[in-house]
């Protein structure tokens, strides 16, 4: 097998194994919040109106906060 034919592989490969873990981890994030959304809802909404939307808040907070500070993948440099 010639060289180009192999680095053609790998990168087609390649861009379907990201594509696949990015689709996994969304649909992973998808399934955790349609499970815990409608609990912690209903939890936080009895002890105050207001608390799921601080909730939502925090939670977009820590997002962006874990985004900004961990590192990326090590190829991505």
């Amino acid at each position: 097998m010639s060289t180009r034919t192999t680095t053609l592989r790998n990168t087609a490969f390649t861009s379907v194994a990201i594509y696949t873990e990015y689709f996994l981890g969304m649909l992973t994030s998808i399934l955790i919040a349609r499970i815990l959304g409608p609990f912690l809802g209903n939890v936080l909404f009895a002890k105050n109106p207001q608390s799921p939307y601080w909730m939502a808040a925090a939670v977009m907070f820590a997002a962006g906060v874990a985004t900004l500070a961990l590192p990326g993948r090590p190829s991505d440099k």
